[in-house]
């Protein structure tokens, strides 16, 4: 299942490149989101934690790997600002990204 996810990142993460290639860099933004919470959805399902909610993925990302200093805390801002730009992407239509 864990591989399954990681296939899952990689494959958003083609998609990002594909539709920024394209010129639609909302979409980009919002693949560039889902390759991270797919990584990290496959991180936590490592140490037998599963969520459904993209919340309590980012949550419990920040409680187990951040807090404690597993993961430097700069790859915590490399997961919220993806988020921050898929939610302005995908709910404000006049938001347009720059490449």
């Amino acid at each position: 299942m864990i591989r399954l996810w990681l296939q899952k990142a990689d494959d958003a993460l083609a998609s990002a490149e594909l539709e920024l290639n394209a010129g639609h860099t909302n979409f980009a933004a919002n693949c560039l989101y889902y390759a991270c919470f797919y990584a990290i959805t496959g991180l936590l399902l490592r140490d037998g934690k599963q969520f459904t909610r993209h919340s309590a993925v980012k949550s419990e990302f920040v409680r187990s790997y951040i807090k404690p200093g597993n993961v430097d805390v700069k790859w915590n801002s490399f997961y919220q600002e993806p988020f921050e730009d898929r939610q302005q992407g995908d709910y404000i239509p006049a938001t347009a990204f720059e490449e």
